[in-house]
């Protein structure tokens, strides 16, 4: 998950990806603008990527495949 035009705050934020808190993201001043999540299995499958109200939807893609996808949210 990305956000290009700022970085993510936690307490200041309100984000989760996959109805999680965001990997990476600790509390303090805000300087990491991207958060990575790995998926154990294997199958396709929705993923939610939430930020202050804004929600995207990705679909994940299976690793062999050489696919990244990104959820990118601007506000």
């Amino acid at each position: 998950m990305t956000r290009p035009r700022g970085y993510f705050g936690l307490g200041r934020d309100a984000m989760s990806l996959d109805g999680k808190p965001l990997p990476g993201i600790g509390p303090g001043v805000p300087g990491l603008a991207s958060a990575k999540l790995k998926l154990a299995d294997a199958a396709p499958r929705a993923v939610v990527a939430e930020f202050n109200g804004q929600r995207i939807v990705a679909r994940s893609w299976p690793l062999a495949g050489n696919h990244l996808v990104f959820a990118e949210l601007h506000e």
